[in-house]
């Protein structure tokens, strides 16, 4: 029985107006709650910001839009109402009801891995599995684990060493280290076995565990795939089944062999392995009791694997961050270990419970940086909240992260301050205004377990290394997913006692010389501790000049010790070694007068001039300025100022800078030698990243006119060069960069800084101050896509063909130069009007030979540039997009429809990414395109379908593309191919008219075919027709070519006359590019004998030649230069050599000009070559321009 359509299109009608009056009723009932403004169906989801880096910001914002409501506020997402509370009082209501303990909606995206287990359970379920785990974590089996601790952070410990050791004393990101030494403890723990996370990171099982965090945490963020079926489909859900697998195979294969070995033990055994393994035995014995199934045993190890993994590192990783930052709290908790430990290697139960300040340290790095900031419950019945009525199934948030910093309860909320935890301080706080691992019924039932191991990792760091961190806290952003992590990596300094011992016995052991401390023997005593042994020396220079005081050192002691002293550091910095911490109580003194340089603790071993140090070395009164002022980039300099004031303090038996702190140092250094100004020092010896127009940019002023766009990474504004009055337009990035090395990083400086070409914008300059980047840019009136905006006809064809000809041009010149651009779009494409246009925006550019995936998508290559650039040549036909996609699927839809489904022939690459997502393209046979560009002509619709072609092998390339029957027309266009450039050639026909013949691309094969096959006399009347022509030229014919800089008025007849004398006068019997059209010069023709007669002129003529293209470069005139008609005879080798080379260089320092590059001219290849060399840049001086020259020169 068939149902009519009607009925189910009614049917339809009906469902969704009964749920649209259950969101209506419901969004009556909650009108009262504090929220901000929503749209009907969407509710805020619009609104808020899908990078996690500026969601907690967000939620702070919103919440101080309410301050006089209860601490609450509602969201809505879609039509699912969410309450976000962050409130004590709030939170203590909601977890002191047992009722409400069900986990929100985001814990069931762990249900594939977690099943049923501890975390993700509800109701009656979770009460008795919560009553059956919670004896797994007494403090007796709590102990056993202590051992597991030391072992794993032990590893950690050398690990580090290693690592220091070879990036002189920083780690770039610590949070990696951390989070394999957490994911071995929780590990070996849970399950008994050991991965090997810190020694085998490739290990499957790492990779799996590593893998599901990030896909799970992915996919919360992006509502898109919330439902399993898109998430399975479209999403990650590949990676994630295969991470999953992984991950059960494992600890299945643990527990079938565990249940094994608990057969074959006594029962004596079996209770010392019990408190070995706890977990796993324990889950073991309950199965055997009949109170767990096998799968229930698998779901609780894989619940306490994720719960005790990411959470402890996270926790571990700011709380190093935190001590970086507070020095004061570093050496306390320092001190507090050493007292407690003493010479114990390993640490006990027992002695981590006497670490109390510890404790409250890692309790205020919570209070800041709670690892889980955010957790969700369902209520299960309606509930009153805050004195509102909210109904069952509301989404409920707890707001940790702000929590925390309610100033209702914690003064100077974001002040860190460990005190707030000691015991007589936390006597009237509120219980549930610190609940960094939830509370109530259902809160952590590892937090002592988590305590414990963050309180092992930290003291083991601590009594190993002195941490510091490279980053301040206003300047690392957080990042809330499920973990609340860190935005950027989090740089570790680590200079400890160990570190500096192992660096100086290296150092020691290569550094052989007379005036250098020698290292008699390195040894171990009780196995960690170590001792250097030197050779015994009287004293020390500080000695010495404490006996003699008042009076100094004698004038020849001085000479002697500052002559051996700058052996010493000779021989030092010549083995790439800066010692960093020179003073007189570093310099030793035999009796015999001999000086010896010690204490290489602090020394570096500067193998790459750019490493970053750290700024707190060499004594105070003996700092350089410029450790002084925080640098982090210095080098041998350092020592020899420290020697230079150490040969004062000898010569007058007392510091010559006495400073009490930085800043007074920096004043006595001023009262003496003077405050350093711009006349004193040149700017380039202390800003040598910028280049020469940088350093001019600092010492001008732009003014700001008016903000002309803004996107997602920066704002875009308009300013004028005060001096010049030129406009540029200047990008300000909305991150902050913290220093040159990350800006310079950049994509999109790093290929700006390659790619200089007349249709790729220009980058000015790049700035960087106050951690704010600024990129300056030429200035173009408008993009592309405004141009089409305001556009009320379509655009004649002859518009669009010099738009894409110099959109060709720049792309042939990007990818030839090893990128691609990946981002192609009218509004990434800048325009003057339909006459000049530049490729923009190359922040996701990428070089072609990086390293794919570039992204999910991973193999692809410089043809994604031209399929956009066919689209936006249809659109520029149309005035509207070909492919209007609102999403990729709808865009695949949309393709498929113009263009008709691919074969698998056509596309097989194509076919074997739909079948690893699980997607099956539609049939569907197209749409001429002819029929929907219908202005276009068959030339161009030849050219776009060649450009929108499926299987990417097939599209066309830059260059190739310019050979298109499309281009040969005769119009004149913009810049040309800089490896051939392009001329326009005037001349009148028999009949007078003028006829324009412009070629873009000149098929040098076909023609040089096609003249071997001419007679000899159609040669010769094929000459004397072009001398014919070129003599009836008018002199004002000239053709205008786009440099890289300006517009300038090229005489190509003068050039190319030129060219053609230096070319037939070097042997007679090579050809150039100069003139594709391979025109001869007046009076050039060649005899009927057949044989070449070498051409030349008179000396003094073509000096004149010379020196007026010299002239004319120079002052910036925009006249042409002509030469004569007719040229004298052949004057002399000797002499005739000199003419030629000199106009040879003029017409080289001509095309550079105009082209951009230096031609070279026949004859000899490595004469050509070594001439090139030695004239382009002598002339390229006198217009300024030298490096820009050398660059572009071509052979």
């Amino acid at each position: 029985m068939l149902i009519a359509p009607q009925f189910l299109l009614f049917s339809f009608i009906i469902f969704c107006a009964i749920l649209l009056y259950r969101h209506i009723k419901l969004r009556s009932q909650l009108i009262n709650v504090p929220s901000p403004r929503s749209w009907m169906l969407f509710g805020h989801v619009l609104i808020i910001k899908p990078d996690m880096e500026g969601f907690i910001d967000q939620l702070m914002g919103m919440a101080q839009l309410y301050p006089q409501h209860p601490r609450m506020t509602l969201f809505w997402f879609g039509t699912i109402p969410t309450l976000m509370i962050y409130s004590a009082r709030l939170v203590e209501s909601l977890f002191s009801n047992n009722n409400h303990i069900n986990k929100g909606m985001f814990y069931d995206m762990f249900r594939p891995w977690l099943g049923n287990g501890l975390l993700t359970n509800t109701g009656e379920g979770w009460r008795a599995r919560r009553k059956l785990l919670t004896p797994t974590f007494h403090h007796e089996i709590l102990k056993s684990f202590v051992n597991v601790f030391n072992y794993q952070a032990d590893i950690l410990v050398r690990k580090l060493h290693t690592l220091v050791g070879k990036t002189e004393g920083h780690i770039d990101d610590i949070t990696p280290l951390i989070s394999l030494c957490t994911l071995d403890i929780i590990c070996e723990t849970s399950m008994g076995r050991s991965v090997n996370a810190q020694q085998e990171e490739d290990s499957d099982y790492v990779k799996a565990v590593l893998c599901i965090n990030d896909i799970i945490q992915n996919r919360q963020k992006n509502p898109l795939v919330w439902p399993d079926l898109f998430f399975w489909h479209f999403g990650a859900g590949r990676k994630h089944e295969w991470s999953l697998n992984i991950l059960k195979s494992f600890t299945r294969k643990v527990i079938i062999e565990r249940k094994v070995e608990r057969k074959q033990q006594r029962i004596n055994q079996e209770i010392n392995i019990e408190r070995r393994l706890a977990f796993l035995d324990l889950l073991l014995k309950m199965e055997e009791n009949g109170d767990l199934s096998e799968n229930d045993v698998q779901e609780e190890v894989d619940t306490f694997m994720f719960e005790g993994h990411d959470t402890t590192a996270a926790a571990i990783t700011w709380s190093l961050f935190m001590l970086g930052c507070h020095l004061e709290y570093q050496q306390k908790c320092y001190e507090e270990i050493q007292s407690v430990c003493g010479d114990s290697d390993n640490l006990s139960f027992e002695t981590l419970g006497k670490l109390c300040f510890l404790e409250c340290f890692i309790k205020e790095s919570l209070r800041l940086y709670p690892s889980v900031p955010l957790i969700t419950r369902r209520l299960n019945s309606d509930a009153e909240i805050g004195g509102h009525f909210f109904p069952a199934d509301t989404q409920i948030v707890i707001n940790i992260y702000q929590i925390h910093r309610d100033p209702e309860h914690w003064d100077d909320a974001e002040k860190f301050m460990p005190e707030r935890f000691l015991t007589d301080n936390i006597k009237d706080r509120h219980p549930f205004a610190f609940v960094p691992f939830s509370a109530g019924s259902r809160n952590c039932i590892g937090q002592r377990f988590a305590l414990l191991e963050e309180k092992t990792v930290l003291s083991w760091i601590l009594r190993n290394f002195h941490v510091k961190s490279l980053l301040r806290r206003d300047q690392l952003r957080t990042k809330a997913e499920l973990i609340l992590r860190q935005a950027k990596p989090v740089k570790i300094g680590c200079e400890g006692v160990p570190s500096t011992c192992i660096r100086e016995v290296c150092l020691l052991k290569e550094l052989t010389h007379p005036n250098i401390v020698h290292l008699e023997d390195v040894m171990i005593h009780k196995g960690r501790k170590l001792y250097l042994i030197f050779e015994f020396i009287d004293q020390d220079l500080k000695m010495l000049l404490e006996r003699l005081s008042p009076r100094p050192l004698p004038v020849p002691n001085v000479k002697s010790f500052i002559w051996q002293m700058l052996q010493a550091l000779a021989y030092c910095h010549t083995h790439r070694v800066v010692h960093r911490d020179l003073k007189p109580q570093n310099l030793l003194v035999k009796n015999d007068g001999t000086i010896k340089l010690a204490d290489f603790g602090l020394a570096r071993a500067f193998s790459l001039p750019s490493r970053c140090y750290t700024h707190e070395v060499v004594t105070l009164w003996y700092r350089a300025p410029e450790v002084l002022l925080g640098a982090l980039y210095y080098s041998t300099a350092v020592d020899i100022w420290s020697l230079a004031c150490i040969f004062a303090e000898c010569l007058r038996n007392e510091p010559l800078f006495k400073g009490d702190s930085e800043i007074d140092q920096l004043f006595k250094i001023f009262q003496i030698l003077g405050t350093p100004n711009s006349k004193r020092r040149d700017m380039r010896e202390l800003i040598t990243i910028l280049d020469e127009d940088g350093i001019e940019l600092l010492k001008q002023i732009y003014r700001m006119t008016k903000k002309v766009g803004d996107g997602t990474f920066g704002e875009v504004s308009l300013a004028i060069k005060l001096d010049t009055g030129d406009v540029v337009a200047i990008k300000r990035m909305k991150k902050k960069f913290y220093s040159w090395d990350e800006a310079m990083n950049l994509r999109e400086v790093k290929s700006l800084k390659k790619l200089n070409h007349p249709n790729i914008i220009r980058l000015r300059e790049v700035i960087r101050e106050n951690d704010i980047l600024y990129f300056v840019f030429e200035f173009m009136q408008e993009n592309l896509y405004e141009l089409m905006k305001e556009r009320d006809r379509y655009f004649p064809e002859n518009s669009i063909r010099n738009i894409i000809y110099q959109v060709l041009q720049g792309l042939s010149y990007m990818h030839r130069n090893g990128f691609f651009h990946r981002d192609m779009k009218p509004e990434n494409i800048m325009c003057n009007g339909t006459e000049l246009i530049k490729v923009a925006d190359f922040g996701l550019a990428r070089e072609i030979r990086s390293r794919p995936p570039f992204t999910d998508y991973t193999f692809y290559n410089s043809p994604i540039d031209l399929w956009a650039l066919g689209c936006i040549m249809a659109e520029l036909y149309m005035l509207r997009p070909l492919f209007p996609g609102t999403s990729e699927l709808d865009q695949i839809f949309k393709i498929i429809n113009v263009l008709g489904t691919p074969t698998k022939e056509e596309w097989p690459e194509g076919y074997r990414l739909a079948t690893a997502m699980n997607f099956s393209f539609h049939q569907s046979s197209g749409v001429p395109l002819k029929s929907i560009v219908n202005t276009a002509s068959d030339d161009a619709i030849k050219l776009m379908s060649d450009f929108l072609a499926w299987c990417p092998e097939k599209r066309p390339t830059a260059v190739n593309s310019l050979k298109y029957p499309y281009f040969q027309v005769s119009q004149k266009m913009g810049a040309p191919i800089l490896s051939q450039p392009a001329t326009s050639t005037i001349r009148k026909n028999s009949a007078g008219s003028t006829q324009s013949d412009s070629k873009l691309v000149t098929n040098n094969k076909r023609i040089t075919q096609k003249a071997a096959k001419m007679t000899q006399k159609e040669k010769e009347q094929q000459k004397i027709e072009r001398i014919r022509n070129s003599e009836s030229a008018k002199t004002e014919n000239t053709t205008q070519i786009r440099g890289p800089d300006r517009n300038r008025n090229l005489s190509l007849k003068g050039v190319e006359s030129i060219a053609e004398l230096i070319f037939d006068t070097n042997n007679g019997n090579n050809r150039t590019n100069v003139n594709p059209k391979n025109q001869k010069m007046p009076g050039s023709e060649l005899p009927s004998s057949g044989k070449r007669e070498q051409l030349s002129m008179s000396a003094k003529k073509a000096k004149e030649i010379y020196l007026s293209i010299k002239s004319d470069i120079i002052s910036g005139n925009n006249k042409t230069t002509q030469l004569p008609p007719a040229l004298g005879p052949k004057q002399g080798n000797e002499n005739n050599n000199s003419v030629i080379q000199q106009a040879r260089t003029g017409v080289q320092a001509r095309f550079e000009y105009a082209y951009g590059y230096v031609p070279s001219f026949g004859g000899n290849a490595n004469n050509n070559r070594q001439q090139q060399q030695t004239t382009a840049p002598q002339i390229s001086t006198n217009v300024g321009r030298v490096n820009w020259a050398a660059k572009y020169q071509r052979n």
